[in-house]
Protein backbone atom coordinates (compact mmCIF):
# COMPACT_ATOMS: atom_id res chain seq x y z
CA UNK A 1 0.00 0.00 0.00
CA UNK A 2 1.24 3.44 -1.11
CA UNK A 3 1.40 6.17 1.49
CA UNK A 4 -1.29 8.12 -0.32
CA UNK A 5 -3.84 4.98 0.14
CA UNK A 6 -2.60 4.77 3.44
CA UNK A 7 -3.32 8.47 4.48
CA UNK A 8 -6.79 8.19 3.13
CA UNK A 9 -7.73 4.75 4.77
CA UNK A 10 -6.07 6.41 8.30
CA UNK A 11 -8.48 9.41 7.28
CA UNK A 12 -11.73 6.72 7.31
CA UNK A 13 -11.09 4.91 10.49
CA UNK A 14 -9.97 8.29 12.82
CA UNK A 15 -9.42 11.96 13.34
CA UNK A 16 -5.78 12.69 11.35
CA UNK A 17 -4.03 16.01 12.66
CA UNK A 18 -1.24 17.42 9.93
CA UNK A 19 1.21 19.87 10.92
CA UNK A 20 4.24 21.15 9.31
CA UNK A 21 6.57 23.83 9.78
CA UNK A 22 4.72 26.96 8.07
CA UNK A 23 3.57 28.48 11.30
CA UNK A 24 7.18 29.01 12.57
CA UNK A 25 8.62 30.03 9.00
CA UNK A 26 6.34 32.69 9.39
CA UNK A 27 7.09 33.62 13.42
CA UNK A 28 11.05 33.30 12.33
CA UNK A 29 10.33 36.24 9.56
CA UNK A 30 9.58 39.09 12.23
CA UNK A 31 12.92 38.83 14.44
CA UNK A 32 11.73 38.91 17.76
CA UNK A 33 13.66 39.04 20.42
CA UNK A 34 13.03 37.92 23.71
CA UNK A 35 11.92 40.77 25.13
CA UNK A 36 9.03 40.46 22.62
CA UNK A 37 8.55 36.80 23.77
CA UNK A 38 8.11 37.96 27.42
CA UNK A 39 5.55 41.03 27.19
CA UNK A 40 5.26 43.10 29.88
CA UNK A 41 4.26 40.37 32.15
CA UNK A 42 7.68 39.03 32.30
CA UNK A 43 9.66 42.01 31.29
CA UNK A 44 11.22 41.95 34.49
CA UNK A 45 11.27 38.45 35.48
CA UNK A 46 14.83 36.75 36.49
CA UNK A 47 16.03 33.62 35.76
CA UNK A 48 18.36 31.83 37.82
Amino acid sequence: MNRINELGATLVRRIVVLDGSMGTAMIQSYQLQEADYRGQRFANYSVR
